[in-house]
């Protein structure tokens, strides 16, 4: 990459994404010139591999000249012993998990007001927070979702429209429901009014057609840091990411009496046994009321 090269691409990231994200993309994508797109040392490599090709996706969304390693390919884990698991997921055991800290949901006070301060905030990031909030989708599935389907959804009096969430998967899914949920939906549509029917959410909010709404890039961003002033403006305690709504969303419906069946429709699940691994908080709130019974009369 000329020093001519770097410089125009560093200021298009700069213009996409926060400068904490510029930069890694920047350094990765300077890495994978560096060395050919292998990284030099086996520790965490798997993870390397995955940044290196999310690095290279975003420099060919930039569209500057060629990179000299060709696109970095993650190597099938299925055929791996345990000593290979081991050695290319950074030292993990096979069956360890890799979550850094454990999920947990809002608390309802917390919650309210990040859904509340989402709706009241007039900015398009803010009312895509707000569909997240009261609907439980993922915010990828939010953001790749056509415009004119969901303006067409909208006038059907049932409101139904297929959205494709995580894993290209078609699911069904209703904006009339009613209440907060299809006031969110109304929200956003208004907020994007003006933009093309034939762009997705993520194109309409960063005004760029082709924009992407996967992880990392500039739309999804833009909504976690939305985000992230929303709960510094609330003065949530804790981390506040955008996952966590889901999990509020899909822990409060076991918590109001919804069967396994339910959330899974709500989720979008392909298995029961996803939708249950939501059900662990209100089932630990559900105990420590039971143990109340044992507690003497006084």
């Amino acid at each position: 990459m000329t020093p001519k090269t770097r410089d125009a691409y560093e200021k298009w990231l700069l213009k996409h994404y926060a400068t904490r994200t510029a930069r890694k993309y920047l350094n990765d994508t300077l890495a994978i010139e560096k060395y050919g797109g292998q990284p030099p040392h086996a520790k965490m490599k798997l993870q390397r591999l995955r940044d290196y090709r999310l690095a290279w996706d975003v420099y060919s969304a930039f569209g500057g000249p060629a990179l000299s390693s060709p696109r970095p390919v993650i190597p099938d884990a299925s055929s791996w012993n345990k000593s290979e698991n081991r050695r290319l997921r950074g030292g993990r055991k096979a069956d360890a998990t890799k979550r850094l800290r454990p999920a947990v949901s809002f608390t309802k006070d917390d919650y309210w007001d990040l859904a509340d301060a989402a709706e009241a905030d007039p900015a398009p990031a803010a009312r895509i927070v707000a569909v997240i909030a009261r609907t439980g989708l993922r915010v990828g599935d939010v953001l790749r979702a056509p415009l004119g389907d969901l303006r067409a959804a909208m006038k059907r009096d049932d409101g139904v429209v297929t959205i494709i969430v995580k894993g290209s998967k078609p699911v069904t899914q209703s904006l009339r429901g009613g209440g907060a949920s299809e006031k969110a939906w109304i929200a956003l549509l208004d907020a994007f009014r003006k933009a093309p029917s034939g762009w997705n959410v993520a194109e309409a909010l960063m005004e760029t057609p082709g924009a992407s709404p996967e992880a990392g890039f500039g739309a999804y961003e833009r909504v976690r840091v939305k985000l992230e002033r929303l709960g510094k403006e609330s003065e949530v305690k804790g981390r506040v990411h955008l996952h966590r709504f889901r999990r509020t969303v899909m822990t409060g419906l076991f918590s109001s009496g919804a069967s396994v069946d339910q959330v899974q429709k709500v989720g979008g699940h392909d298995r029961a046994a996803t939708s249950q691994t939501y059900a662990d908080e209100s089932r630990a709130v559900e105990s420590a009321k039971l143990l109340k019974r044992l507690e003497r009369k006084r």
